[in-house]
């Protein structure tokens, strides 16, 4: 079982991107130092809802950021969400079984989960069932929001940035 826990503490800063042409979300960290202090110096793992991944230090248990593929294209609902009150802080996520460098543990399975897209205010919602009604929603890294009932992770709010081009990142183009 995973359980996922609220405490205080200063929500890890980046930005949220989606990168259309590739299908996928990504977290880029503001410091890495900070990142640092956040994950510890055991590595990482991550916790699965479908293809999207929490990833989480393993020394402090510190859920960190959202990255994976999730497609848009695929049976996201356009929708109107409310935007939820969050407070900023860190979940920690507990395993019932020791956590190991880059080997995933599934919370969700691939098409388990629901996502809504709302295109006026830019907020993302991945959740077990309609918004994923939560007890609390946490902030725990810039634009990224967890929704937690009675230790569960119940949904994921994530406002991204939009590329949809993938030269609109400055990438450079082949063989150069």
């Amino acid at each position: 079982m995973i359980v996922f826990s609220k405490y205080d503490c200063v929500p890890l800063q980046g930005e949220v991107v989606y990168r259309a042409y590739e299908h996928s979300f990504d977290f880029k960290v503001e410091s890495k130092p900070e990142l640092l202090c956040h994950a510890g110096n055991k590595g990482t793992t991550s916790v699965l809802v479908g293809t999207l991944q929490i990833e989480i230090g393993i020394e402090t248990g510190n859920a960190l950021f959202v990255w994976g593929l999730h497609s848009h294209n695929s049976q996201w609902k356009r929708d109107r969400l409310e935007r939820v009150l969050s407070e900023k802080g860190c979940v920690k996520v507990s395993f019932d079984c020791e956590a190991i460098v880059g080997v995933s543990q599934e919370l969700a399975g691939v098409g388990e989960w629901n996502t809504t897209y709302d295109v006026n205010n830019g907020w993302i919602c991945i959740s077990a069932k309609e918004h994923g009604a939560a007890d609390s929603y946490i902030e725990f890294a810039q634009d990224t929001i967890a929704g937690l009932a009675n230790g569960k992770l119940v949904s994921i709010w994530l406002r991204p940035v939009w590329h949809q081009e993938r030269f609109e990142e400055g990438m450079p183009l082949f063989g150069e």
